[in-house]
């Protein structure tokens, strides 16, 4: 019992910043009370004193208070609305409310007047991140990057927006460039530990982790992920430490219960493994993975109706998951239960007909009710090796066609479309072993629902025009070789047939233009210039015609 693997992301978020520090940071926090004392004077006696105002945002700022900070940064902007740090200081007031459209639209107008504001860059892209805008938010955060390449925070949160975006290299390569730069930054183990994970490096993963948890101890995120990590690479009791640690600072945490359930049972110990599986389900009663766990657990003791109720209800949670399925089919074999253990594997050979556990199980329900022709069905599909799989035929089918037998292969892309009517591969190779075997009116159908599934595959509609060709319909065929020039400009062969049939509709000299353009194209054509010889010869004739006439 393991593979813990939630899908969820456990990564920490991105961080903006505040550059309002210097002199008031050094301040004691009484000498910043007599600060913000003096402040509140010079404004009283000079409500139009702007650097007072800023100086009193900044405080405000410090202090948390960030609705005053904006009212004063306000009243700045008001009075001096050039001052690009007011703007800077205003969004980041706002950013902190929530209010990150209108602090994009302060940074904007900070970058504006100061294009070289790393610090609004930085920000503006965290703002944006949190808007949803990731490209745009990479795009400041390489700003920030080009302005200092030795400030490892934009590099984080460019880290974090590229894990976020599933590009994970390139996640790895700026979280260890942040870590080069501020090696004590435990958000950046921790983030660059789950793009680790995410990409298989589960040792990677734990060695960051384990240096995350070491900057700071409590970190229960950390525990976390680096448990789940444990699990997934067999290391149970290991897991079983680390889970039991983060409940030791959150008892409460449904997954983390879950997964310590998980190396309990991992570890045989059953019985523990169910209490921890009911704690979860008491806080979140509706996780399909913690029912499908303690399931596994019960059937582990034997208690076979009870992993059926709690299979059951996981499947009414999430009615596609096969595996639960299979395991619900298991206990109900174990009951005698073999009609209601059919109908799950057969559940999910309808879902996936290649399923060989389902296919071997059902075939032993079958003939423990003495139905032994239907469980020979069951076997002779095992050993030809998943027939119902679409992809099978396919392949068979192009095996055929290499050995020159098309009109069997023919019958094997059928049998793959009548099992995947929207199998590309397949209705496109048929089309063209009809082509092949000269029935071009057989290509057209499987073309049309080709083209009506890829409306942009040039290739498609070049082969369809030339099965049009070769029925003589060179109307059609002409619209087609022109759909495929627009989607492919380059493609010499689409020119090519189109000036065939051109020359077959008369229009001789639209036929001379498209040889010419392939022949500039594609230079070694075989039959080019042949065919503009051709038509050179009759558009020649049609001209002598006319003048005779």
């Amino acid at each position: 019992m393991h593979g813990e693997h939630d899908g969820q992301s456990g990564r920490e978020p991105w961080q903006d910043r505040d550059d309002s520090g210097g002199t008031i940071d050094s301040l004691s926090p009484e000498e910043r009370r007599r600060l913000l004392e003096r402040m509140n004077a010079d404004i009283e006696a000079d409500p139009n004193d702007d650097v007072a105002l800023s100086v009193r945002g900044m405080l405000h700022i410090k202090l948390g208070d960030d609705r005053r900070a904006e009212e004063d940064f306000s009243r700045v902007v008001d009075l001096s609305p050039s001052d690009a740090d007011a703007h800077g200081y205003r969004g980041f007031a706002r950013a902190r409310m929530g209010k990150h459209r209108a602090a994009v639209a302060d940074y904007d107008t900070a970058i504006l007047l100061d294009p070289q504001d790393a610090t609004a860059h930085y920000n503006r892209g965290a703002s944006m991140a949190e808007l949803g805008d990731l490209a745009g938010a990479i795009k400041d955060f390489d700003a920030a990057i080009d302005i200092d390449p030795n400030d490892p925070d934009p590099l984080y949160n460019r880290g974090c927006v590229h894990a976020e975006l599933g590009d994970l290299h390139r996640a790895v390569e700026d979280l260890s460039r942040a870590i080069e730069l501020a090696p004590h930054l435990p958000k950046a183990y921790h983030n660059r530990g789950v793009a680790h994970r995410d990409l298989g490096d589960l040792d990677g993963a734990i060695r960051d982790f384990d240096r995350a948890i070491e900057l700071e101890p409590l970190n229960n995120l950390s525990r976390y992920s680096r448990g789940v990590s444990k699990l997934n690479l067999g290391d149970f009791e290991g897991a079983f430490r680390d889970l039991d640690a983060v409940l030791d600072l959150d008892p409460d945490n449904a997954d983390a219960l879950r997964g310590r359930g998980v190396a309990a049972g991992s570890l045989g110990r059953h019985a523990a493994a169910i209490r921890d599986f009911d704690s979860s389900l008491r806080l979140d009663p509706n996780r399909s993975l913690t029912l499908t766990a303690r399931g596994l657990a019960h059937a582990n003791l034997g208690l076979y109706e009870e992993a059926i109720q709690d299979y059951s209800k996981a499947i009414e949670i999430e009615p596609g998951d096969v595996k639960v399925l299979y395991e619900r089919g298991v206990a109900l074999m174990h009951l005698d239960a073999n009609d209601e253990a059919i109908d799950d594997f057969s559940a999910i050979l309808d879902v996936e007909p290649d399923n060989i556990g389902a296919l071997f199980a059902r075939g032993m329900s079958r003939m423990s009710l003495d139905r032994n022709e239907e469980a020979m069905e069951d076997y002779d599909a095992l050993i030809e090796i998943a027939p119902d799989e679409t992809e099978a035929y396919f392949g068979r089918g192009c095996a055929y066609v290499r050995m020159g037998q098309t009109r069997r292969a023919v019958e094997d892309f059928g049998a793959s479309i009548a099992l995947d009517p929207n199998n590309v591969h397949s209705l496109r190779n048929r089309a063209m072993a009809y082509v092949a075997l000269e029935e071009p009116e057989k290509a057209v159908p499987d073309f049309d629902r080709l083209i009506a599934l890829e409306p942009d595959d040039a290739v498609l509609h070049r082969s369809r025009g030339m099965a049009f060709s070769d029925l003589g319909e060179h109307g059609a065929a002409v619209r087609d070789f022109t759909r495929a020039i627009e989607l492919d400009p380059d493609d010499a062969e689409s020119y090519y047939e189109r000036g065939v049939s051109l020359v077959e509709l008369g229009d001789y000299q639209g036929a001379i233009a498209d040889f010419d353009q392939a022949a500039r194209l594609d230079p070694d054509h075989p039959y080019v210039g042949q065919q503009r010889a051709v038509a050179v010869k009759m558009a020649r004739g049609e001209d002598e015609g006319n003048d005779a006439g």
